[in-house]
């Protein structure tokens, strides 16, 4: 697999792919690579770029969702370019008793990211919120020295239900803006993504 772009770790049947080297590779820039590694039962990110009809480009990665894959997810949302930059958040279940932090400290580092705005669902995915407010009340305590912070906090929505959610994001995603969705799947996210790739005209 040494010939095939940018791959971080190349062992068969042990290979890591970067976020964004997953997203390029599902947009057929490398998409031999993608058959190789599929015949040797290897892992690959669930995220995929979609552009829907309206222009909205979509970064679906609801299948699943935990802090470190949460991370990842947002930092390939922060790296697309587009109008807006939006966060569709839900809640990350089976954490434990770890699961208040972790939603928090994802909220500390998406408050570094250039995201304008976050929608968040679920309970536990208000921790999120929580870690952001964090940030921006103390930057010189939690501020890291290598890291500059957007100089505008987003805008953060929270919901508590579905059909909330699902109608004000139709009613705010435009063309031109970009649209993480990451949640556990039980969150039903993926339903909402379907959604984009049909016609509303």
């Amino acid at each position: 697999f040494t010939e095939c772009v940018e791959t971080i770790c190349c062992k068969i049947k042990r290979i890591r792919i970067c976020k964004f080297c997953s997203i390029r590779s599902r947009n057929n820039i490398c998409s031999s690579f993608l058959r190789k590694i599929q015949n040797h039962n290897v892992h690959v990110s669930r995220i995929i770029l979609n552009e829907s009809i309206n222009g909205v480009t979509v970064i679906d990665d609801a299948y699943n969702a935990s802090p470190v894959s949460m991370k990842a997810g947002l930092s390939a949302l922060a790296e697309h370019e587009g109008k807006r930059r939006i966060a569709v958040l839900a809640d990350m279940l089976e954490l434990g008793d770890k699961a208040h932090d972790a939603h928090r400290e994802v909220g500390q580092y998406l408050a570094t990211l250039p995201i304008d705005v976050v929608f968040l669902y679920g309970e536990l995915a208000a921790e999120i919120g929580a870690g952001i407010e964090e940030v921006y009340s103390r930057p010189e305590e939690l501020q890291d020295d290598n890291t500059a912070f957007p100089k505008k906090k987003p805008t953060i929505i929270y919901f508590t239900d579905f059909q909330e959610l699902r109608n004000m994001i139709h009613s705010l995603a435009d063309e031109g803006d970009v649209v993480l969705f990451k949640g556990s799947n039980s969150m039903k996210l993926s339903t909402i993504v379907e959604e984009f790739k049909v016609d509303k005209n």
